[in-house]
């Protein structure tokens, strides 16, 4: 009862300021879009809230309708690619080797790009594998890769020792520079147990954050605009 009476406060003061803000109540959750995003499923409380406006209003994600962003739904490895091919633009044509990539599908392209570039690489020379779930340690090494194709050369904002997280143990070693990389530049960090949890899968919410802080980090709005 407590928490309605304070959501409804919020709401009155917000509609006080002249702000454009719509709720929807939905048990003790109160749902809202604004004039910086459409989406009906967002929390107003939501951690991510700024993040999605961000990748939202600078064309990196979109909505997967025009009013649902699907904050908790797991993004897939041809998800992530076609958002980087979003943000670089680059519509040459590459080749595909990837026999479970068909041609018609909308990550085609993204996925060719990806590839031909060293951002990212399939399970075989012919499987990629785009409707699997990507964890946490293996956007940060895509997110790595890209970088390194871009030629940044920021320093870092810390220098990190892994062996501090109480999950170092789960960090593949595979994917122990990208990890270690998005800790110096404060791309992740580790939550209250100090946990990483680099082997969880990522949800787009997140994955919005995760690009909201790369793109903030390294690329000007100048490259956004353009």
């Amino acid at each position: 009862m407590k928490k309605r009476i304070f959501s409804s406060i919020i709401i009155f003061i917000l509609s006080f300021l002249n702000l454009n803000f719509v709720s929807f109540a939905d048990d003790d959750i109160i749902y809202s879009y604004s004039a910086n995003h459409p989406f009906e499923d967002i929390p107003y409380e939501a951690w991510y809230l700024n993040s999605i406006e961000y990748v939202y209003n600078n064309n990196i994600m979109f909505g997967t309708s025009d009013t649902t962003f699907e904050p908790d739904t797991y993004i897939s490895r041809g998800m992530l690619v076609t958002i980087l091919y979003r943000i670089e633009e680059d519509f040459n044509d590459y080749q595909n080797t990837f026999l479970d990539v068909d041609e018609d599908m909308y990550y085609y392209d993204a996925i060719s790009w990806a590839n031909s570039k060293g951002i990212v690489i399939g399970y075989t020379p012919f499987e990629f594998g785009p409707n699997n779930y990507v964890t946490r340690e293996q956007l940060l090494s895509v997110l790595h890769n890209y970088y390194c194709y871009k030629g940044y050369n920021a320093p870092p904002f810390k220098k990190t020792n892994l062996l501090t997280f109480a999950d170092y143990h789960d960090i593949s070693s595979y994917f122990s520079m990208p990890v270690l990389w998005a800790c110096d530049y404060e791309l992740i960090e580790g939550d209250r147990e100090n946990k990483l949890h680099p082997r969880d899968y990522v949800r787009r919410s997140e994955t919005a954050r995760f690009l909201h802080l790369f793109v903030a980090t390294f690329y000007s709005k100048e490259c956004l605009e353009n």
